[in-house]
C-alpha cells in the first residue's frame, strides 16, 4: 500500500531496560548497545494477526519485538530470528531509526536475534524473550513536540505489542484542548493490533497546543496493563490538507496484493477499490476512502457494480473508474479471449519423441530428450542449428537441472550417491550433493569445478561470460567459478539464500528460505551486487488488507536489474506473478480466475514475462491439474501460449518475444514435447494498443475534494 507519513519522530522516554540483553559483534559494540536500549520485547502473546516466522496470519503465541525510532538511523530493514539458528526469521523495514512490532514464534527465555540491516553493514543485539512485559508506546504520529500539525490530522499510536481492543476506547485515549476533551472516535486498527488511531470528529483549532493522555487502564492481549501512562504534546498550524489525488487499485484473492491492471475471462468478477487519497508525494490522506461513484468505460467489456466489483462481459479493455467528490481515478481490467494466442514451433527430439526444455538464453534453447534406443540426453536448440545432442556417446542419465547461456556453455547438473560431509566440530551431513558438469563446443563435458572444498556447493545461474554462481549448504555464502579466474566465494547477506539468476552487471537475484531446506520460501528477496558483495535492494511484497508480508520467490533478473517472480501466502495456496524494479516497485498479474497459481518464470529486457498458469489437485499428493502459458507484457496485457497439447509450461523468454518451453499430453507428462512460440509480433501489436487505451482514458485529477479530508497514515 501508500507509503508511511513522513514525519521525523522523537523516541519516548520509556525506554524499557534489556536487562538480559547481549550485544553481538565486538567490533560495533557500542552500536549494538545502543540498538538494545531501544528494543523492546514482549512475552508471548496470541493474536490473530500477528505475523509468524512465515509471515502467515496466525493465533499461535508470539513475542513481539519492537524498536523506538532514532535507534539506529542508517538501517533500512529489520530481521529478527532464533539466536540458536532453528525455526524461521521475519523481517520488515525501518522507519526513521526504529520499527514497528514484529511477532516471532518464541518462548519464554528463548533468544532473540534482531539485525538492523543498512547499504553498507548490519547492526546486530541479542534479547531474552521474558515471561511477560508490560505494553509500552514506540511512537506516535504527530511525534511529540511537533508544531505545525494539519488540522486534519488524525492521532495515530503504535504500541510495542498487540492491545485487547476492549480496553481501548475514547476514555483510555483522549485528546485534550485547554483542559476539556475533543470529541473523537477512538479504534484499534484491523490487521494491526498495536496500533490506535484517534480521530477528531471535526477539524482541529489552528495554531492550538493540544495533549493526547494514553491511560494505564489498557491492556495487551494478554492482560497485562500499560507501563504507565503516557502524555504528548503537539501544536496545530494553519493548514488543512487538500487531496489532490485519488488511486484505484484491484485487490483480491489469497495474496490480496493491490494492482494497477486485473485480466479475467468473460464472466469472472474483480473488485476494485480506492487505494489512497493523497495531498502530495509523501502524505496518504486517507486508507479508508469515502464513498465513491463507479463507472466503467466500454460497458461492452467489463459492468462495475456501486461497489466497484467489475465484471468480464467479452475480450477486450476497460478502464474502471472511481470518482470520490470531484476526483477521479481508474485502473484497468483487460478480458481476455482464451482462443487468440500465439501458436508453437516444434522443438523435436533426439529420436524418442520425448523432450522437456530446461532454459533458454538468447536464441539458445537446452534441455533434455529420449533417444531412439530409450536413454536420456541433453540437447542444444537454436534456429541455425537445430537441435544437437551434446553426449551422442553417452548412456542415460537423469537430469537434475540445465542452465545455459548465449555464448552455447551449458551446465547441466547431476544427482549422485548420497555423501556425508563432517566439520571439525564432528558435525555429520548426509545430503545427495550433485556431481556437475560444464559443456562447451569446444571442450564437450567436463566436470565443473567447484568454488572451494569448504562447502557443498549447488549450481543456481550462469552468466553470459561463463561464470557460475552456486548455492552452498547451508546457505552462508555464495559461490562463483569462471575457467579465467577460477573460484570465489562471498558470504551470503543473509541466511539461507538461493541465487535464482545473474545478469551480466552481476547483479544476482537471491531467494531466501525461512528455515534449514531450499525448499521453504520467505518474505524477502534480495537484488544483491555480485561484485561488491552488498544489497542493491530488499524485496517484501505486502497483503493489502492485513499488511502481512507475504512469501516472495523471485526467479529471474533482467539486464537492467529487473526482478521477476511470484509472491503467496503460503507454500500451498495460490501464487501471483510479480514484476519488480527499483523505480516502479511491484506489479502484479491479478487474475479474475481463483486458486491459479501464477508464477513468472523469466522476464526480459523490454520488461515482458513468461509465465506459468497452473492449477493443482490435493491429495496425498499435489499434483497438476491445468496448466497454461502466457505473455505478461510490459504494457500489462496478457498473450496465451496456444498447444494441440493440453497442457503448456513456458521456461524462457528472449529480447525479440521468443517463449521456449515444453506441452504435456497428460497430467501424466506421458508426452512431453519442446515447443518454441513466436511471440514478439503479437506483443508489438498488444502493446500499441494498451497505449492508445491509456491516452484515450487519461484519470481526471481535480485540485479539491471536500467530501473527505482527514490526515491518515497507512501501512508500507
Amino acid at each position: 500500500m501508500s507509503a508511511y507519513l513522513r514525519a521525523t519522530a522523537v523516541a519516548f522516554t520509556l525506554l524499557a531496560g534489556c536487562s538480559e540483553s547481549t550485544a553481538v559483534g565486538g567490533t560495533q559494540e557500542t552500536r549494538s548497545q545502543q540498538m538494545l536500549r531501544g528494543i523492546v520485547v514482549s512475552g508471548p502473546l496470541s493474536a490473530r494477526s500477528g505475523a509468524s516466522a512465515s509471515g502467515v496470519a496466525s493465533e499461535t503465541a508470539l513475542a513481539y519485538v519492537a524498536m523506538y525510532p532514532g535507534t539506529i538511523m542508517q538501517a533500512t530493514s529489520v530481521r529478527v530470528s532464533a539466536s540458536s539458528g532453528s525455526g524461521g526469521f521475519v523481517s520488515g523495514p525501518m522507519l526513521d531509526g526504529g520499527f514497528d512490532p514484529i511477532g516471532v514464534a518464541a518462548q519464554p527465555s528463548d533468544s532473540l536475534d534482531v539485525e538492523a540491516l543498512g547499504a553498507d553493514d548490519a547492526v546486530i543485539a541479542r534479547v531474552r524473550v521474558p515471561a511477560s512485559r508490560a505494553p509500552t508506546v514506540i511512537r506516535s504520529l504527530p511525534a511529540r513536540g511537533r508544531t505545525d500539525v494539519p488540522l486534519s490530522q488524525i492521532i495515530t499510536i503504535v504500541f510495542s505489542q498487540p492491545l485487547d481492543a476492549t480496553t481501548v476506547d475514547s476514555t483510555s485515549i483522549r485528546l485534550m484542548l485547554n483542559g476539556a476533551a475533543v470529541p473523537s472516535t477512538v479504534t484499534v486498527k484491523l490487521g494491526e493490533p498495536w496500533v490506535v488511531e484517534l480521530e477528531p470528529l471535526a477539524p482541529l483549532e489552528a495554531h492550538s497546543a493540544y495533549t493526547v493522555l494514553v491511560g494505564d487502564g489498557i491492556r495487551d492481549s494478554g492482560g497485562n496493563p500499560l507501563v504507565q501512562e503516557v502524555n504528548f504534546d503537539f501544536t496545530t498550524g494553519a493548514r488543512t490538507i487538500v487531496p489532490v489525488s485519488i488511486v484505484v487499485r484491484t485487490y483480491a484473492g489469497v495474496n490480496q496484493v493491490e494492482s494497477d491492471i486485473a485480466i479475467a475471462s468473460p464472466s469472472e468478477q474483480v473488485p476494485f477499490a480506492i487505494a489512497g487519497i493523497s495531498a502530495n508525494a509523501d502524505t496518504v490522506i486517507a486508507d479508508s476512502p469515502p464513498p465513491a461513484t463507479w463507472t466503467s468505460s466500454n460497458p461492452q467489456v467489463a459492468t462495475v457494480s456501486s461497489l466497484g466489483l467489475a465484471t468480464a462481459i467479452a475480450p477486450g479493455s476497460s478502464e474502471i473508474q472511481a470518482c470520490a467528490g470531484s476526483l477521479c481515478a481508474h485502473a484497468t481490467l483487460l478480458v481476455n479471449d482464451p482462443a487468440v494466442g500465439a501458436t508453437p514451433t516444434a522443438i523435436g527430439d533426439l529420436g524418442g519423441g520425448w523432450s522437456w526444455v530446461m532454459d533458454m538464453s538468447g536464441d539458445q534453447v537446452t534441455g533434455i530428450s529420449t533417444r531412439s534406443d530409450g536413454t536420456q540426453g541433453f540437447f542444444l536448440w537454436s534456429k541455425l542449428r537445430g537441435i544437437e545432442d551434446l553426449e551422442p556417446q553417452t548412456s542415460t542419465r537423469s537430469v537434475h537441472a540445465q542452465l545455459l547461456k548465449p555464448n552455447n556453455t551449458v551446465v547441466v547438473v547431476l544427482p549422485s550417491v548420497d555423501a556425508q560431509l563432517v566439520n571439525p566440530n564432528g558435525t555429520v551431513v548426509i545430503s545427495a550433493t550433485p556431481s556437475s558438469y560444464i559443456w562447451t563446443r569446444e571442450t564437450g563435458m567436463q566436470p565443473l569445478p567447484v568454488p572451494d572444498a569448504n562447502h557443498a556447493w549447488y549450481v543456481g545461474a550462469l552468466s553470459s561470460q561463463g561464470t557460475v554462481v552456486f548455492s552452498s549448504y547451508p546457505g552462508t555464502a555464495v559461490g562463483f567459478w569462471n575457467a579465467a579466474t577460477g573460484g570465489r566465494v562471498l558470504a551470503s547477506p543473509a541466511p539461507w539464500v538461493i541465487p535464482q539468476r545473474m545478469n551480466d552487471a552481476g547483479q544476482v537475484a537471491l531467494a531466501s528460505s525461512n528455515g534449514d531446506t531450499f525448499m521453504r520460501r520467505d518474505d524477502v528477496a534480495y537484488v544483491w551486487d555480485s561484485n561488491s558483495g552488498r544489497v542493491m535492494s530488499t524485496l517484501v511484497s505486502r497483503n493489502f488488507v492485513t499488511g502481512n508480508a507475504l512469501f516472495i520467490f523471485p526467479t529471474t533478473i533482467n539486464s537492467h536489474g529487473d526482478v521477476a517472480g511470484y509472491v503467496n501466502s503460503n507454500e500451498w495456496s495460490e501464487s501471483m506473478a510479480f514484476k519488480w524494479s527499483a523505480s516502479t516497485g511491484f506489479r502484479y498479474l491479478k487474475l479474475g480466475e481463483q486458486n491459479v497459481t501464477a508464477a513468472a518464470v523469466a522476464l526480459n529486457d523490454a520488461g515482458d514475462a513468461a509465465v506459468a498458469l497452473t492449477t493443482y489437485t490435493h491429495g496425498d499428493t499435489i499434483r497438476v491439474a491445468t496448466a497454461r502459458g502466457a505473455v505478461w507484457t510490459a504494457a500489462g496485457d496478457l498473450i496465451m501460449l496456444k498447444s494441440a497439447d493440453p497442457l503448456v509450461f513456458p521456461v524462457g523468454i528472449n529480447n525479440a518475444g521468443s517463449v521456449a518451453g515444453h506441452t504435456w499430453s497428460d497430467v501424466s507428462a506421458s508426452q512431453v514435447h519442446a515447443q518454441v512460440w513466436e511471440v514478439g509480433t503479437l506483443i508489438a501489436s498488444r502493446t500499441k494498443d494498451v497505449a492508445a487505451r491509456a491516452a484515450s482514458t487519461a484519470p481526471v485529477v481535480s485540485p479539491r475534494l471536500s467530501a473527505y479530508s482527514s490526515a491518515k497514515r497507512s501501512s508500507p
